[in-house]
């Protein structure tokens, strides 16, 4: 009986800890209306779903862990074949949301909020 109430005492902190775990959210919205590439830590995105209003284009992760990531963006002419190319790196906090924008001169402007 007493290694039942200790397994489930265990499981009812396990389940607590795990249900109140913060997942920080990151949005990257990118304005243009050419063709776009998005690479997070040398990973390809495909950007055909998450197109959003007035020519931009807004992709969002949550699965993405603490620390420092590389974002790099890549848009190409589809008329002239003339890529620009933007590379910045950025820190990911525990809760703590973050959205980056790139506008169309190609700066990465971001900026960070706390989800409560």
């Amino acid at each position: 009986m007493k290694k039942l109430f200790i397994f489930v005492i265990s499981l009812l902190t396990a389940f607590s800890v795990y249900a109140n775990e913060i997942v920080s959210a990151v949005t990257i919205s990118v304005s243009g209306n050419k063709n776009l590439q998005i690479s997070v830590d040398g990973r390809d995105y495909n950007l055909n779903s998450n197109t959003g209003a007035g020519n931009k284009t807004i992709i969002a992760f949550s699965n993405l862990a603490m620390g420092q990531h590389a974002l790099q963006v890549t848009r190409t002419d589809l008329i002239t074949n003339r890529s620009d190319r933007i590379s910045t790196t950025f820190n990911l906090r525990d809760g703590y949301d973050m959205l980056i924008k790139v506008n169309k001169e190609n700066r990465a402007l971001g900026k960070s909020g706390s989800d409560e």
